[in-house]
């Protein structure tokens, strides 16, 4: 069945539109699919270089000597008051520790380094950053370290 319409002086039929050929879809398809492939590998190389400049606000720096198993260490913030630090540690790639601590009004939070279920003996690898809460209770960090347990 054809559709007229009025061009204002006569009817004209409407031409009948054809649908597109099925290789032109499935083109059009794997087009979007890499377009969407090209987004996300972006994204994924951009996230990252976001996270380094936002890990090293201003003025933030954080460090925290090696430690020994069982007891503590100190960490040293430099951006002032309202500050946390974060330190978790690692035994073979797996997380066995992990403490939020409120500095002081030194800039210094310590660290107890174990014993936890997890980490009952041994040395360990750790990560320590430097931040603050947010208002809707993510933890911002500004600088971060590594430091190490020996056990």
């Amino acid at each position: 069945m054809h559709e007229n319409f009025w061009d204002g002086t006569k009817w004209v039929a409407e031409p009948v539109r054809q649908a597109p050929p099925c290789g032109a879809v499935q083109a059009r398809s794997r087009r979007w699919s890499r377009m969407t492939v090209a987004l996300v590998a972006a994204a994924a190389l951009v996230v990252p270089f976001s996270a380094v400049a936002a890990a090293s606000g201003a003025g933030a720096s954080i460090t925290v000597p090696n430690g020994v198993f069982a007891g503590t260490t100190t960490a040293t913030v430099h951006t002032g008051p309202a500050t946390w630090v974060h330190a978790a540690c690692y035994q073979n790639g797996a997380r066995v520790y992990e403490q939020y601590v409120k500095t002081d009004s030194n800039n210094q939070a310590v660290l107890t380094l174990g014993p936890t279920p997890l980490w009952p003996s041994g040395s360990a690898s750790c990560t320590a950053a430097e931040g603050t809460w947010m208002a809707n209770g993510k933890f911002k960090v500004t600088a971060t370290t590594t430091f190490s347990v020996s056990g």
